[in-house]
């Protein structure tokens, strides 16, 4: 399974996606442990998507990509399903908030694309 980001001016567009054919060059960018599906079942251990698994990647990306996190806060009301998009807020070490849209492709495979900005506002 690869994952890849896509950046566009700047915000990022971070999806998780399985790439069927060998030898496309392309590498993971969001390293996870998970066991790949079989027949289209989650392997043991995989782990749904959950308000504290989806904050844990969203702190993951951002530091990845250079912007400090104080922390993450997703909502704990909402429910998380395929294609259905909420929004978590990003606190900053110097108190500033961001939001990040985040989209569950695969829940029970616990995968999702997230969307913020790429830079932490002035």
């Amino acid at each position: 399974m690869n994952r890849v980001i896509v950046a566009a001016s700047a915000t990022a567009t971070v999806g998780f996606l399985v790439l069927t054919g060998a030898g496309c060059g392309s590498s993971p960018v969001h390293v996870g442990n998970r066991a790949p599906a079989v027949g289209g079942k989650p392997a043991p251990g995989d782990q749904r998507l959950t308000p504290a698994t989806v904050e844990t990647q969203i702190r993951d990306l951002q530091q990845r990509v250079g912007i400090s996190v104080k922390s993450v806060r997703c909502p704990r009301h909402v429910e998380i399903m395929n294609r259905h998009t909420f929004r978590c807020e990003t606190t900053l070490r110097k108190g500033v908030a961001i939001t990040t849209m985040v989209t569950p492709t695969n829940v029970a495979l616990g995968l999702a694309q997230f969307q913020f900005p790429l830079t932490e506002p002035p």
